[in-house]
């Protein structure tokens, strides 16, 4: 069922937003549900639906910062690339990846302007192809 806050966008899409920020699933559903809880409060300031997703992928992304684990791991899993992506890198990639956004829209979220949203992107994926490359020359 979909949750008043965001009726278009699934929430499942911000867990998982959460989930890739962080790395780990505790974290991920402490920064979600405060800020489930704080939208709720809020819900009444917040009418557009796209102002209410772009809200809530902004504050989940910060409730992530504050308590990531920011953790590198070593065992060259695709997910461990994705965690050891320096920010914005990380938040740019992972909202792209996100439907209910356009770039427009991830750019405001992570206040950055278009042009510079384009080259966190390709900085970014050239890290993670990077980091791959390394992998499989180590194998």
């Amino acid at each position: 069922m979909q949750h008043e806050l965001l009726p278009r966008a699934g929430l499942a899409d911000f867990y998982r937003f959460a989930l890739l920020l962080t790395g780990d699933h505790a974290a991920a559903e402490r920064a979600f549900s405060e800020t489930l809880r704080e939208g709720e409060r809020r819900i009444a300031d917040i009418r557009d639906e796209a102002r209410r997703a772009a809200w809530l992928a902004t504050r989940i992304r910060q409730r992530c910062m504050e308590i990531s684990r920011d953790a590198e791991s070593e065992t060259g899993t695709v997910a461990d690339r994705f965690h050891s992506l320096p920010e914005p890198e990380r938040s740019a990639l992972a909202l792209f990846y996100l439907d209910p956004f356009s770039p427009d829209q991830i750019a405001q979220i992570l206040g950055m302007n278009i042009d510079r949203l384009a080259e966190t992107l390709t900085r970014a994926r050239a890290f993670l192809q990077r980091a791959r490359s390394r992998e499989e020359a180590a194998q």
